[in-house]
């Protein structure tokens, strides 16, 4: 009996196409795993990399302010710079200088002077998230939109008190104020950079998808060359002529244990045809004698009906019938016990019969006729070969009158 697979719609059929779809599925899983990792790492290195700019940008706003000198509006990333006791912005630019002129700065400004600042401590900042807020005020024409948005702010500040009064004054501050200097690091760059790199990663993904998909397709293929051969050559053993065996490689791996299984399954069939050939011999001599025996006696019965013994006639036929019965039911219980079938149930008893005794269980592992159980089955009892009594030989029993008498003309001389 062969079993086979329900066959899905959606699975191809192919063993290399099965076996390139399971390789792209995966290579796809990996793939999109190793780009979200990359996805987060970019943007993270970016954000870094966006935050050391702001940080030099905000060291060099410092340094001016440091020098009385104001920042020029025109910079590369936003900024402001806001002071104790004044409304609007000492400086502006990079964006936040968007905002119109002579309005209060935009970000907040020192609620109280700092501390004194000891000369000998490393220079230090502050990183906060602030919002930006939005006023009419704001018009940001082509450049990006800052209003309404939270960015992380890089800020420090400078105390008038360590600059000269003229420094001061060219920066608009009372010798008192505090100035504050804010940086905004915008996310704009560390986006762009990431949509770019995703980008590039799923066409390289997709490309790398084909080009895995087709390797795994085509090494399959070259895999599957000896099993090809195997099929085609196993296809080939006919039953006129079943010593064909396969070629056995000489690599040792999977391929050469199916092509020795193969070999030894048809070294098994061979044998099962060749004992299947001498059994079926065996069967028609046995079948030959009985046979030939009531074929004999029915000739010769039909042959002189005259002088035939027809009840002795009839038994010898039924004996060789019941000898043909036995060998019939030898046979079928040979091929029950070689497919391990139970015998059918018997449905023609008579109900007035007392039931026959249960027969001994056959062991599953016999592949013959037990030589025990013969003796519970109907044997095939051996008997002289009676010969055919003719009237003459009968004591007591009247001579029959031939059935065509003589002709008259014809008398004895």
């Amino acid at each position: 009996m062969t079993a086979t697979e329900p066959r899905r719609r959606w699975w191809p059929r192919s063993v290399r196409a099965r076996a390139a779809l399971a390789a792209a599925v995966t290579a796809a899983v990996i793939l999109t795993g190793i780009g979200w990792w990359v996805h987060h790492e970019v943007y993270r290195q970016s954000t870094q990399i966006a935050e050391e700019q702001a940080r030099r940008h905000l060291l060099a706003l410092v340094d001016q302010l440091n020098d009385g000198v104001v920042p020029v509006r025109r910079s590369a990333m936003p900024y402001e710079v806001v002071a104790t006791g004044r409304r609007s912005a000492v400086a502006s630019g990079g964006g936040m200088d968007n905002f119109a002129d002579g309005t209060r700065h935009v970000l907040p400004a020192p609620s109280a002077p700092s501390a004194p600042v000891d000369d000998t401590a490393e220079w230090s900042y502050t990183v906060r998230p602030l919002r930006i807020p939005v006023r009419r005020d704001y018009d940001p024409g082509n450049e990006f939109d800052l209003a309404g948005g939270t960015y992380p702010v890089l800020y420090a500040d400078v105390r008038a008190t360590d600059l000269s009064g003229d420094k001061a004054a060219a920066l608009g501050v009372r010798p008192e104020a505090t100035l504050r200097a804010y940086v905004v690091v915008l996310p704009d760059t560390a986006e762009a950079i990431t949509r770019t790199t995703d980008g590039l990663l799923l066409r390289a993904g997709l490309v790398g998808l084909v080009l895995i998909a087709a390797a795994a397709y085509f090494t399959v293929r070259i895999a599957l060359r000896p099993v090809e051969a195997i099929r085609v050559l196993t296809a080939s053993v006919t039953p006129n002529d079943p010593r064909e065996r396969v070629t056995v490689p000489a690599t040792g791996h999977e391929i050469a244990a199916l092509a020795t299984t193969i070999n030894a399954t048809l070294q098994r069939l061979d044998t099962a045809a060749a004992q299947q050939r001498r059994f079926v011999a065996d069967a028609a001599h046995e079948l030959r004698s009985p046979l030939t025996t009531l074929l004999t006696s029915l000739e010769v019965a039909l042959a002189y009906p005259e002088r035939t013994d027809w009840p002795a006639a009839a038994t010898t036929a039924a004996r060789q019938t019941r000898r043909l019965q036995a060998l019939a039911e030898d046979l079928l219980l040979l091929a029950r016990l070689d497919t391990r079938t139970p015998p059918p149930p018997t449905s023609n008893r008579r109900p007035d019969r007392p039931r026959r005794p249960a027969r001994r269980a056959i062991p599953p592992h016999r592949t013959a006729v037990d030589p025990h159980l013969r003796q519970h089955r109907p044997r095939i009892r051996a008997r002289k070969s009676r010969r055919i009594r003719t009237p003459a030989a009968q004591p007591g029993r009247q001579r029959r009158p031939p059935r065509h008498a003589p002709h008259p003309d014809h008398g004895p001389n």
